[in-house]
Order: structure tokens, then C-alpha cells, then sequence
């Protein structure tokens, strides 16, 4: 499902997971490596769903778009991969009482906010 083989550059958005830098937002400290912690709470991250949350988080709110999301996290897989990483990341941080700082603009992409 996309995280098995990918790699650590991606020459289509310059994406790096070895060079980019550790994220610290609302809280939260995005690992790009795949280590989510939230006032002291960690949770462990599947490959393609620590660079899909490290993208978003990168985003500073702004919306990400699907299609880059895609090129950062997999190679030829199905739009709704997004979807699915998400949905997954929303189950496992539910699981541990940690909010979910990944909002959906339909149709366009994901970006980081906080829910009211």
C-alpha cells in the first residue's frame, strides 16, 4: 500500500526524509523518520503515513494538494491513498486521546489546524 519500497528523495517536490528537519507545531513534534509525540505522548508512524503528516505539517496551514501528497509518498499509487493515510493517522491518534491537527479541504488537499 505505498509504504514498502519508497524513497527518501522524491526528485518531483524535493522532498527528503534524511534532511528534513524535525517539525514543532501546536504541540506536536513531527518527526519526518516516522515519530509523532504530543505533550510527551508517542505514537509510531507507518513510513508513508510520517511523510504524508511531516507534508501537511510542513504546510504551515495551507493546504496541501492530494496530488503533491502523492508524489511525496508513494510512486503511481491511487488518489485515494491520501485518504486512507489519513484516516489511519486519525484512528491512531484517537487511540492514545491525542487531537488530530489533519484537516480536509475536499476535492483539493489536507492541511494542519488544530479542531475547535
Amino acid at each position: 500500500m505505498g509504504d514498502t519500497h519508497q524513497p527518501d528523495y522524491c526528485p518531483s517536490c524535493g522532498y527528503n526524509a534524511r534532511k528534513d528537519r524535525v517539525i514543532e507545531r501546536d504541540g506536536f513534534v513531527v518527526d519526518p523518520s516516522g515519530l509523532l509525540t504530543y505533550l510527551g505522548k508517542s505514537i509510531h508512524l507507518t513510513p508513508g503515513q510520517g511523510r504524508l503528516l511531516h507534508s501537511i505539517a510542513a504546510g504551515n496551514g495551507r493546504v496541501v494538494r492530494t496530488e503533491a501528497l502523492l508524489n511525496r509518498i508513494s510512486d503511481g499509487e491511487s488518489i485515494n491513498l491520501c485518504a486512507v493515510l489519513v484516516s489511519q493517522l486519525r484512528a491512531k491518534m484517537k487511540k492514545l486521546g491525542v487531537p488530530c491537527a489533519v484537516q480536509t479541504k475536499w476535492r483539493e488537499g489536507y492541511y494542519w489546524a488544530l479542531p475547535a
